[in-house]
């Protein structure tokens, strides 16, 4: 969704989850069933089970005795379940882009029907193929359909790009014609290619059964993946043309996959679903969007339609299809965030004359460009004025942004049906479910009436359009026809159902409520895949005491005067001198504020208006805009990193702490470039911490390290993206968000790898890991390199030890001799004062350690300053 993130290309990096976790085991480190990590049979809580007590962190156990789910019927995927799977689907050998590659020419069909595929190799060599079927098969993840081979495959050649559009449209022969069978259930196929060096890529074909009525429909979100696609340098968010924008205005779906080995994005999202939908055995089909677009007759007569993965580009054909089928009583679970964000048009290939082979989208250029403009069918956000029908007119929230961590949802509105049996109270939290992408309600938008919110959860965002504080929404209303329609809000929700760390049984039976509303039932038992377990807990080594020193909880606002009636709006950073006094990045305010070290507390503010801004000067004439880190200078001088204009701004000492552009552009123009001063460029500073008088910033896109000397010289010293430690000028990091310093290195919170990572203060800064592994996300305690974590802003020196702030789990954590533990915080999310293991935060942010051995943090979520004592 956001133009920003797209032009970085992050779009797939998942930071080490679903199909990164293939490659990992395609290297050799493994064998990986379809939940990422060996099978497990927990036991498994009913459908109509009752209530179950909560755990903070890895949600309620199951209840005993509880009894099966109510004998019914079977259905066609519980019987196919039923049949003996294999891993064999799994990606080893895998042939890298243009070694073999393929692409089907039909996204889906009907059973029974056949489809082209066309295949292209390096060097002419035999190719044979695999078909398996992705479902849960008792864990393992698919089952082997159909084999065939060998044929011979020669080497294609790249088509020419469009210089208009950007457009890459192959036009490979037909390597061979796959022939369905109508006894093959409906599902998403994955089609193994191999070549006779054994090297493999996948194909994904949706095989659909259109004559299957009264069933769920779940949706493969191909219009997106297609999106995302960038085989032969072009895709909806890339472009090696120089177009405006940088980006094409129309991709192909006649042209292989570059992600998830040639399988799109189906193993980062959609796959989990599929899983836990399967091994419940619930009556479903699966098509695509293109389906959705020209056959309403295929929604018609459905109890429920899923919009599952990422589904963020809709035609106007399908999002017709959608509410016809709503007004005709169908019932609708957006079980993702980001959905018809973007309106496409799906038109015919551009040679052959095919029809849904291209996608159009001419996002912000559509007005100038687009040959529609002026129609409906512009292409542009479906929320802007030239469409004029925002999406949440549909689904009862819009997209809201992207976050780089994995953060709580906060349940709200815990009467409704949807959390019927979940045993949850209102402020409960299901941890790591909102994270990448996340919606919210819009006040100012139209909304479907009797909307009703069913969580709220406090997120900071990192889109260009929606930077800074905010807060996610879930959402349900009843239609007229007497359906509902339920919207996640995140795009996770499928992590919480059957993704190793994160399922939690909450988010199992708010879904199994979805189907039971929607008059379908289990068939089959169903898998927990591990939903359940508590965590590992280390409280050794924990504080004594969390109190508020400053700000009210949960009210924000922009006051000065005595810590307990002054107001905050979201704060991130936090810095303290050496008598104590702390300063505050009060990011919602756009301002700068200290705290007193005096009885009261007191807070001022010290540079910053209220409103963003890029001026200069006195400081209470000063801009800001989102500042999120502070760093205090050897002559007690403020260096603060502004976020969003992509300066670090320096505030003086003088009577009138006068405010100047220390580094990056003074206009607030983004970019990747070291140099003297303003002519550096930065994007997105978020961290920022001084040695003497070198600063260290880190710059969280496009994902660096650098050193501002007391010359102002900016010098990069680590970049990336990556997770490589060694010596800093090969060392690679992802997305960090925060910075400390110790004598002898630096300590930087590396959100996008999940990690602490040491950097040394030595000639070659020598990178290393503090805690954390580069890919495993969740929360455990225990020694270093195995402990889990969700680290966002937040991280400190404190003698010996690293404390860090940790919002997937609501904690402040510590790593020291080795481990990592729990220094503060029970798990929930709120903002409760106590004992240090009893207390809560809303999202923690920045902590400092003071000079009297207590710790300050920022609490992001409740707009208050915590003091936790050791």
């Amino acid at each position: 969704m956001s133009t920003l993130r797209r032009t970085h290309g992050w779009a797939m990096a998942r930071w080490g989850w679903g199909i990164g976790a293939v490659a990992l085991f395609a290297c050799g480190g493994g064998t990986l069933t379809a939940r990422d990590a060996g099978v497990v049979d927990p036991p498994v809580i009913p459908a109509d089970a009752g209530p179950v007590a909560v755990h903070p962190d890895a949600g309620p156990p199951p209840i005993p005795d509880a009894g099966p789910p109510p004998v019914t019927p079977t259905s066609p995927v519980a019987a196919e379940n039923a049949l003996p799977g294999t891993d064999a689907w799994v990606m080893t050998h895998v042939a890298g882009q243009g070694r073999l590659e393929g692409y089907a020419g039909d996204v889906s069909v009907n059973h029974g029907d056949a489809v082209d595929i066309h295949v292209s190799a390096d060097v002419p060599t035999d190719v044979h193929w695999e078909l398996y079927r992705m479902g849960w098969y008792g864990g393992k993840g698919g089952r082997l359909i159909a084999t065939g081979g060998p044929f011979a495959v020669a080497h294609q050649p790249a088509p020419a790009v469009n210089p208009a559009t950007g457009l890459v449209e192959c036009a490979w022969p037909v390597s061979f014609v796959l022939h369905t069978d109508r006894s093959w259930v409906s599902g998403i196929y994955m089609l193994n290619l191999i070549r006779a060096d054994g090297l493999r890529r996948f194909v994904p074909i949706v095989i659909r059964a259109d004559e299957r009525k009264d069933a769920a429909v779940i949706q493969a979100s191909v219009a997106t993946w297609q999106a995302y696609n960038d085989w032969g340098g072009e895709s909806l968010y890339s472009d090696a043309l120089g177009l405006v924008g940088g980006h094409a205005r129309e991709v192909s779906f006649d042209r292989p996959y570059t992600d998830g080995f040639g399988a799109g994005e189906f193993f980062n999202f959609e796959d989990s679903l599929v899983q836990w939908v399967e091994s419940h055995g619930y009556d479903v089909t699966y098509l695509t969007n293109v389906d959705v677009h020209r056959d309403p007759s295929l929604l018609a007569g459905q109890r429920l339609f899923i919009s599952s993965g990422h589904d963020e580009y809709w035609s106007r054909g399908e999002k017709d299809t959608v509410e016809s089928a709503i007004a005709g009583g169908t019932s609708v679970a957006f079980l993702t965030a980001d959905e018809a964000f973007w309106q496409i048009r799906l038109e015919p290939s551009r040679g052959a004359g095919r029809p849904y082979r291209t996608e159009v989208c001419y996002k912000e250029s559509a007005l100038r460009e687009d040959p529609l403009t002026g129609t409906n069918l512009i292409t542009k956000r479906w929320r802007d004025p030239a469409v004029n029908e925002p999406e949440q007119k549909l689904l009862g929230v819009m997209s809201n942004g992207w976050e780089f961590a994995d953060l709580p949802w906060i349940v709200r509105g815990s009467s409704s049906w949807v959390y019927e049996g979940t045993g949850v109270r209102d402020g409960d939290s299901i941890p790591l479910l909102v994270g990448y992408e996340s919606d919210r309600v819009f006040p100012d938008a139209p909304s479907p009436a009797g909307v009703q919110i069913l969580a709220q959860s406090p997120v900071a965002n990192f889109d260009s359009g929606e930077l800074g504080p905010s807060w996610h929404n879930s959402t349900v209303y009843a239609t007229r026809s007497g359906g509902f329609v339920f919207a996640a809000g995140v795009v996770q929700w499928a992590y919480g159902l059957a993704r190793t760390d994160v399922a939690d049984v909450r988010v199992q039976r708010m879904t199994s409520n979805l189907f039971r509303r929607a008059g379908l039932s289990p068939k089959l038992p169903g898998d927990s895949f591990g939903a359940g377990s508590a965590p590992q807990v280390d409280e050794s080594r924990a504080a004594s005491s969390v109190s508020t020193l400053a700000g009210v909880s949960g009210a924000e606002g922009f006051v000065d005067g005595p810590g307990s009636q002054a107001r905050f709006r979201r704060p991130v950073g936090i810095a303290a001198d050496a008598s104590g006094n702390l300063y505050v990045a009060d990011t919602g305010n756009h301002a700068i504020r200290m705290i007193a070290n005096d009885a009261d507390h007191t807070v001022t503010t010290i540079a910053g208006t209220g409103s963003p801004g890029l001026g200069t000067g006195p400081g209470l004439q000063a801009g800001f805009k989102l500042p999120y880190a502070i760093a205090i200078g050897p002559a007690g001088e403020l260096y603060v990193a502004d976020f969003g204009s992509n300066r670090i701004v320096r505030i003086d000492t003088d009577s009138a702490r006068t405010a100047s552009v220390w580094a990056g552009s003074p206009n607030g123009y983004a970019g990747n470039l070291d140099g003297l001063g303003t002519a550096a460029r930065l994007t997105m500073p978020s961290g920022i911490t001084a040695v003497g008088s070198d600063l260290y910033v880190v710059d969280a896109v496009p994902t660096r390290l650098c050193r501002i000397d007391a010359a102002q010289t900016v010098v990069t010293l680590v970049a990336g993206p990556g997770y490589l430690n060694g010596p800093g000028a090969t060392a690679m990091i992802r997305r960090p968000t925060g910075i400390a310093a110790s004598a002898d290195a630096l300590y930087v919170v590396e959100t996008g790898n999940r990690s602490i990572r040491r950097v040394a203060l030595d000639a070659i800064h020598s990178v290393s890991t503090a805690a954390g592994n580069g890919y495993s996300a969740g929360f455990a305690d225990g020694p270093a390199a195995k402990a889990r974590l969700m680290p966002l802003f937040g991280v400190a020196v404190r003698g010996t030890d690293v404390l860090f702030a940790d919002p997937g789990s609501a904690r402040i954590r510590i790593i020291g001799d080795g481990t990592v533990g729990t220094f503060a915080g029970s798990g929930r999310s709120a903002g409760e004062d106590g004992p240090a293991l009893d207390a809560a935060f809303n999202l923690p942010a920045g902590i400092a350690a003071l000079p009297d051995g207590t710790v300050a943090v920022v609490d992001h979520g409740d707009s208050t300053v915590r003091l936790i004592r050791p």
